[in-house]
């Protein structure tokens, strides 16, 4: 599982740095080409849509939530969650987005 802490302002691109190169070191063993410069540049620009996403959030008058991850669901039903359910002011307005294994 990953964890990373961020700061009030998670848009740095020294904090989004690190994060990606963290994400890339934690994939490497599992992609076919590890030191591809197009593979470090896709990482490091999803974290800035997640960046974006939470300044979003956070500017937003309703409360933005996501939804826990039922971590044992992708051995059950062969999808993985990629994202976990979005909550507004606690009510669901988005179910779980999965991928096909």
């Amino acid at each position: 599982m990953f964890q990373f802490k961020l700061t009030r302002s998670p848009s740095s691109n020294t904090e989004r740095l690190a994060i990606s190169n963290q994400i890339s070191a934690n994939l490497k063993p599992y992609s076919l080409h590890p030191d591809n410069q197009d593979r470090e540049d896709h990482i490091y620009e999803l974290c800035g849509v997640g960046s974006e996403l939470q300044e979003l959030m956070s500017a937003h008058p309703s409360s933005w939530t996501f939804g826990e991850l039922d971590r044992n669901e992708g051995l059950r039903t062969g999808f993985i969650t990629v994202l976990p359910p979005l909550l507004k002011d606690g009510d669901q307005v988005t179910s779980r987005q999965f991928l096909t294994i």
